[in-house]
C-alpha cells in the first residue's frame, strides 16, 4: 500500500491561503468537483470518488483520527462502471454517506496541497505527503511540520476526521435538536 502523512485543518480566509499555496508551490491550481461515496467498512475506510463527473476510482485507506499529522496507508483503483461498483457496495456493505467538494490542487515534488470548499461544511486545506519508499516515517513528519508552520495553522483548527465524519456529526446534531 502506498502511504502519506496527512492533516487537514479548517481555515477563515480561503483567498489568502490559496496564494499561500501558490507562493509555497510556484504552482497554479487544477480545480477538481469531487463526490465522495462513502461505505460501511468497520476497520478501514472505502470510498468512491468521481472527478469532474468523467473520472473514477475506488479509495480504500487505514487512517487513525488524531487532531496532528497522521500516516495513512491506502490503495487507489480505476473503475470504468460507476453505478454497476455502487449497486455493489451499496447492497453488500451499506453507505455511510457522501461528501462533495470543490478542491483547488497545487502539487510541489511529492506534496499535494488541497484547498477544499466541502458542501454543507465549509472551507479546509489538507496536505498530503507522499512518503517516497526509502523514506522513514519521521523524516517525512519532520518535513510535514516545515510547511505547517509556514501555512501557521493554529491547533484548534485541526480536523482529527474525514469531511463524512463532520457531516455525519453536524446530521446527528441537527436531529437531535428536531427530536
Amino acid at each position: 500500500m502506498s502511504r502519506n502523512i496527512e492533516i487537514k485543518a479548517k481555515i477563515e480566509d480561503y483567498q489568502q491561503t490559496k496564494k499561500i499555496f501558490a507562493r509555497i508551490t510556484q504552482n497554479k491550481p487544477v480545480k477538481l468537483n469531487q463526490r465522495d461515496i462513502f461505505y460501511n467498512l468497520k476497520s478501514y475506510r472505502l470510498k468512491m470518488r468521481t472527478i469532474n463527473n468523467d473520472s473514477h476510482e475506488l479509495i480504500f485507506y487505514s487512517r487513525p483520527n488524531s487532531a496532528d499529522m497522521k500516516l495513512s496507508k491506502y490503495k487507489r483503483f480505476n473503475i470504468k462502471h460507476p453505478k454497476l461498483v455502487d449497486k455493489i457496495l451499496s447492497v453488500s456493505l451499506g453507505r455511510t454517506g457522501e461528501v462533495k467538494k470543490v478542491r483547488q490542487l497545487f502539487l510541489k515534488d511529492n506534496i499535494r496541497f488541497h484547498l477544499d470548499r466541502v458542501e454543507n461544511l465549509g472551507d479546509f486545506i489538507e496536505l498530503e505527503y507522499v512518503i517516497p519508499e526509502k523514506e522513514s516515517i519521521q523524516t517525512a513528519k519532520k518535513n510535514v511540520k516545515l510547511i505547517t508552520e509556514q501555512l501557521n495553522i493554529k491547533k484548534k483548527d485541526y480536523i482529527d476526521v474525514a469531511y463524512m465524519d463532520l457531516i455525519n456529526r453536524k446530521n446527528k446534531k441537527h436531529h437531535s435538536e428536531w427530536c
